[in-house]
């Protein structure tokens, strides 16, 4: 942005509330930053959502892979998440992990996911040791399918701080055969994670959530328009 381009957009959300004051409140709801679940409004994202038809099919196929959806802030992640949770996985076990505070060991890793996820982990002094064990047994039932938010939150400042975020790819690798995973994590986490350990970037599947054109952002606008029946 140009200085004046930029104290304009600053000037223009300093005034935002006064302005939104006059707007009937169907338009504020459904223009609101929150991340939406109306299929209806998920635009731009066919290429995602064909990319996940495709994830759930090689599972059926017995070529079962890790997915991971890579965006950066406000690419709208969650809102696809819960979208294809009520539409495309709706006949599936979904079980949903934010990861919203930073574990910061190997076991508190394991125990959000037991109680998030609903797995029967092991017990284990490690990430990958939990997944050996959890091969061990017999599987149980349908594979669930699980969606892990926010997987930027396990990188951590300092020396190894991408340690824990790689054990977590490397058990959604190790278990894929067992549990049908598709995760989210923000774009330079994950430029950093494909600098720092390649090779744990390489056990999952990725697909980089494209920008909104201007084609797809006027649509976005028409609409929610068109939803308001204003």
């Amino acid at each position: 942005l140009s200085r004046a381009s930029f104290h304009e957009t600053a000037l223009g959300l300093a005034e935002l509330e006064s302005v939104l004051e006059g707007v009937p409140p169907v338009y504020r709801k459904l223009f609101s930053f929150q991340p939406l679940s109306d299929p209806d409004l998920l635009i731009g994202r066919s290429d995602a959502q064909t990319f996940i038809e495709r994830h759930l099919e090689q599972f059926e196929l017995g070529m079962p892979q890790a997915a991971v959806l890579v965006g950066g802030p406000s690419s709208g992640r969650t809102s696809l998440l819960n979208v294809i949770a009520g539409t495309m996985l709706r006949e599936h076990d979904v079980r949903w992990m934010r990861i919203n505070e930073r574990p910061t060991s190997a076991r508190q890793l394991l125990q959000l996911m037991r109680s998030s996820l609903r797995l029967d982990i092991p017990e284990a002094d490690s990430i990958p040791e939990a997944a050996r064990k959890m091969l061990a047994r017999d599987p149980q039932g349908k594979a669930p399918l699980c969606l892990v938010e926010h997987m930027e939150t396990l990188m951590m400042r300092g020396i190894g701080g991408y340690d824990l975020f790689a054990d977590m790819l490397q058990f959604m690798s190790l278990t894929d055969s067992r549990i049908i995973w598709i995760g989210t994590v923000s774009s330079f986490a994950w430029q950093i994670m494909e600098s720092a350990n390649q090779s744990a970037a390489v056990l999952v599947n990725r697909h980089t959530l494209a920008d909104l054109s201007r084609a797809d952002l006027e649509r976005l606008v028409m609409e929610r328009h068109r939803k308001s029946g204003v």
